[in-house]
């Protein structure tokens, strides 16, 4: 097995807009695990990698996704796994996911949430749990100290959210990647009302700093400590455009959704799926 990157995806870090990217890049050998939007999804392991790389006739050279968690052991597997993430400021990164389900459960009016008293972020944070989303995620527990461990000694390459364009230059030049073509605009951005927004830290702003003490301080160090290793020194913008032309990358990203629905899915191919799909990854 050669080494290939592994993007340990975040929710609400931009991963969204930094996927579709890869897509472009890698078609199909990029896979991405789907699932993994609940805290405990952390059911992609060693013998479901293994099955998934079958699959792929060992072309693959990127795996991604949300159940792709650092504390996860892949084995032997591991040495040759380069792992990666984005961080986002976690006050921001809380209220974005709470509005993120905010708008698209209809203000959690759908059966399943009928246990909720009220559509706020509390209730929210009851029913969800994605309190210290991102030191769970890199750690498997609400533990600071082993996902610092984690982050020092596993994962290769960090970026952040809040400085997305000088990330994706140093994402580019650390993997040398040069035929990378990026763009810094960012997809999946929250629609909700900004008067809830405003609201929200208005009248919770307490509540959403104690339930991620852990990430705030997390975030910290991420910022302090880890990103100047990947900070461009002297910020000289490489030419995005010395990239795969726009045609290679429509081209990979076609042929990373055919082999997504051949091998991985078993949805309808019609009007509705393709318009989903366009909507998705072109627009």
């Amino acid at each position: 097995m050669n080494k290939m990157l592994v993007f340990s995806h975040m929710m609400k870090t931009a991963g969204t807009s930094l996927s579709k990217q890869l897509i472009a890049h890698y078609g199909s050998k990029m896979h991405i695990v789907p699932g993994g939007l609940l805290m405990n999804d952390d059911y992609y392991n060693k013998e479901k990698f293994i099955n998934d790389y079958k699959k792929l006739h060992q072309r693959l050279k990127l795996i991604s996704g949300h159940p792709m968690r650092p504390y996860i052991d892949f084995g032997e597997h591991e040495k040759n796994m380069v792992w990666f993430t984005f961080f986002r400021e976690p006050t921001k990164r809380f209220v974005s996911h709470y509005l993120h389900d905010y708008k698209w459960t209809n203000h959690f009016s759908h059966n399943s949430h009928k246990v909720m008293k009220d559509s706020t972020i509390i209730e929210w944070d009851k029913f969800y749990n994605f309190s210290n989303y991102q030191t769970r995620f890199i750690a498997g527990e609400n533990n600071f100290d082993k996902a610092v461990e984690l982050l020092e000694k596993k994962i290769e390459w960090v970026g952040l959210t809040e400085e997305y364009e000088e990330s994706l230059y140093s994402f580019k030049s650390h993997f040398n990647l040069n035929n990378f073509y990026f763009e810094i605009e960012r997809s999946n951005k929250n629609l909700a009302d900004q008067e809830v927004k405003k609201n929200v830290y208005k009248n919770h702003l307490d509540f959403i700093h104690e339930k991620n003490e852990n990430d705030i301080k997390l975030y910290k160090y991420v910022r302090d400590n880890i990103w100047p290793k990947f900070k461009v020194k002297e910020f000289v913008k490489i030419d995005k455009s010395r990239g795969k032309s726009k045609l290679s990358r429509s081209m990979n990203t076609l042929s990373f959704h055919i082999n997504r629905q051949l091998k991985f899915r078993t949805s309808e191919i019609n009007i509705s799926n393709i318009k989903k799909f366009y909507r998705r990854w072109y627009k």
